[in-house]
């Protein structure tokens, strides 16, 4: 019984971590487009090669 509580446990903490680094990275990136954006939306206008 302790033995079958243990391996759920483990089970358990790997897909926390799993889990955890995935919503790191997803916010790193999701805040690496915002500022991306903001860069973006500072342009003087003319001054973008995309004329924007």
């Amino acid at each position: 019984m302790l033995r079958k509580q243990q391996n759920i446990t483990i089970i358990f903490l790997l897909l926390f971590f799993l889990l955890l680094v995935l919503d790191h990275f997803h916010s790193k990136n999701h805040q690496g487009l915002q500022i991306k954006i903001q860069e973006h939306d500072e342009h003087e206008e003319g001054s973008s090669p995309c004329g924007m």
